[in-house]
């Protein structure tokens, strides 16, 4: 048994809806993702996500207990209760366009310093031989999240900022 990897997989929690996402969402303590009020129309949520926190601690506890409690076995599943959520996503089409918006859980202490917004245009390259995938990205922080949003909708800077102000929802 020694030679065997060790593998896990860890499957994000899926949502149909944006009710059933933002339900458990705001379960947490801190700052969440919410659909940000102020969305262009015509846009459709394809993409509701919950993954979680992956840490080196994490990664130990499930070895020791898959070798105890897996007695050998190849498989070992098991339903945990995430307390802390490593990643939310939300995708929002309509027809080619996007919006990707994500809120990822971060130590402040390791993660690379970053004040304010971080902006970075789509790529003109990209731009002109497949629109679709040329992405504005702006990133900002919140206490210990880092929230992005991409889009190949042509917006600003400013733009994007109004939509961020309306993005993080403040639980308990």
């Amino acid at each position: 048994m020694s030679g065997m990897e060790f593998l896990y997989i860890i499957n994000p929690l899926n949502f149909k809806t944006y009710e059933e996402y933002i339900k458990k969402a705001a379960t947490y303590q801190g700052a969440v993702l919410q659909k940000p009020s102020n969305l262009p129309k015509g846009y459709t949520l394809v993409k509701a996500e919950i993954e979680y926190l992956k840490s080196k601690e994490f990664e130990a506890e499930v070895k020791k207990e898959a070798a105890i409690k897996g007695q050998g076995k190849l498989l070992y599943a098991k339903k945990y209760d995430w307390k802390v959520p490593g990643k939310f996503t939300l995708e929002y089409v309509n027809g080619k366009n996007k919006f990707l918006l994500n809120m990822y859980t971060i130590d402040p202490e390791t993660a690379k310093k970053q004040t304010g917004y971080v902006y970075e245009p789509a790529n003109e390259k990209v731009k002109k031989e497949s629109p679709e995938w040329a992405l504005s990205y702006l990133s900002w922080r919140v206490k210990d999240k880092e929230i992005t949003i991409q889009t190949n909708v042509n917006m600003s800077k400013e733009e994007l900022i109004k939509l961020s102000k309306t993005m993080v929802l403040e639980t308990k």
